[in-house]
């Protein structure tokens, strides 16, 4: 308890900061509500929700209490002296939901009712298959600023489970702590510039992927390995094509491909 709550500290603030409205949590999981009743306000609700969550990685990374409170000999013993790092991951998602009381006189809770909320749900446990603190879909991406954008990255497109409708899936590369860079290249280019090159070559293999021009998709993504060789985003697209390939030589799209793929979350 001590442990959720030191993390509910953090985000809560955070969110509260950036005009979010902590909701309810439902073991070590929050929900936090960003509302708007005007569309001229959706650009500032969105960039406020991801500063928010931004914010809230740094924190929880560099945070002392958290520190303090897992450097005990059982977390030692499971993760090894050193080594255990909390990690929060988080959905975002843009839309509608009906908001109103459930429960009874004896109990009531102030809850958000509609099949969007479900996705922030599936994106936030996307994190641990992507391996990026935040998720975002391409509704929210959409609304954005410009400035807030940077960093950001499209990442794959799919379905999600029991769902028809595609959905882009980016992540916040800004905040990921599971992002590595090869040392060897970023000592050659410096950090930022070899950062810019993945981004850019994982951008022109994504785009030939959902295209369908595999052959191009293998060579830039195999390209963006150099640069992060354990992006998971990166290993699961070519998993993907291995996968599904009708050529086991040749990476080639099947006959039926539409730009996107069926996904487990």
């Amino acid at each position: 308890m001590l442990f959720t709550n030191a993390v509910g500290e953090i985000v809560h603030q955070s969110c509260y900061d950036n005009h979010g409205e902590p909701n309810k949590n439902i073991g070590d999981a929050f929900l936090i509500v960003w509302r708007s009743m005007l569309s001229t306000d959706y650009g500032k609700v969105v960039d406020g929700a991801l500063t928010s969550f931004r914010r809230c990685v740094r924190e929880i990374a560099s945070s002392l209490t958290l520190q303090l409170v897992t450097d005990v000999e059982a977390m030692h013993n499971k993760f090894g002296r050193g080594v255990y790092q909390t990690k929060l991951g988080f959905g975002l998602h843009f839309g509608w939901s009906v908001e109103g009381p459930v429960g009874t006189t004896t109990k009531i809770d102030c809850s958000y009712l509609s099949p969007e909320v479900k996705i922030s749900d599936r994106l936030e446990a996307a994190t641990k298959i992507y391996s990026s603190n935040i998720l975002m879909s391409g509704q929210f991406y959409d609304l954005l600023s410009d400035n807030i954008k940077v960093g950001v990255r499209l990442i794959d497109y799919v379905t999600l489970k029991h769902c028809k409708k595609p959905f882009r899936i980016y992540a916040d590369d800004r905040s990921n702590l599971w992002l590595q860079m090869n040392a060897r290249l970023v000592e050659i280019h410096g950090a930022e510039a070899a950062y810019e090159l993945f981004s850019k070559t994982f951008h022109e293999g994504i785009d030939a992927f959902i295209k369908g021009d595999w052959p191009t998709a293998q060579q830039k993504l195999e390209s963006a390995r150099d640069f992060c060789p354990m992006d998971a985003p990166t290993l699961l697209l070519l998993k993907e094509m291995k996968t599904r390939s009708l050529d086991p030589v040749t990476p080639t799209a099947p006959l039926d491909w539409k730009g996107y793929h069926e996904s487990e979350v």
